[in-house]
């Protein structure tokens, strides 16, 4: 409560708010103190994860204790968001473009796997469509040719 002179409505919606909170910390100590076997279940939907551990019927913790199934949801997170890379992944994948386009030559052309044994890549990381989308390489041949357009990570 952030208020100076909170108002007594104020005061009980937030007495009331903690209530709550209070009880969920109650049941899953409850969880976390029961000695019957544990399953887990994982669901995800709409890009959420919930683990919840559940009973078997015959076990069930009694009603409204946990939940109305008896079951407890012991964690819910979002999975990280895909663009989430972070700064040394990129930088690394930029590096590895700059040796396998120094590989290939503005004259001669180079194949796929010869670029990449000379860079010391795997030829799977090679996306060379990209890299000719990008206008980096053009093809001649069996092979590619590198152009004149400079690549600035």
């Amino acid at each position: 409560m952030s208020d100076q002179n909170p108002s007594v409505a104020a005061v009980m919606a937030e007495i009331e708010t903690r209530m709550k909170e209070l009880d969920a910390l109650r049941a899953a100590l409850r969880v976390l103190q029961d000695n019957r076997p544990r399953k887990f279940e994982v669901v995800m939907n709409n890009g959420m994860t919930a683990v919840t551990q559940t009973y078997d019927p015959a076990e069930l913790i009694p009603a409204g204790t946990l939940g109305d199934n008896g079951n407890a949801t012991i964690a819910t997170f979002a999975p990280p968001s895909p663009l989430d890379i972070t700064q040394s992944k990129r930088n690394r994948a930029r590096e590895t473009t700059s040796r396998v386009l120094d590989a290939f030559d503005r004259k001669e052309m180079r194949t796929l796997e010869e670029a990449a044994e000379r860079s010391h890549v795997p030829t799977r990381n090679v996306a060379v469509g990209v890299l000719i989308r990008h206008g980096y390489l053009k093809r001649k041949g069996l092979g590619f040719l590198r152009t004149a357009k400079p690549y600035t990570p």
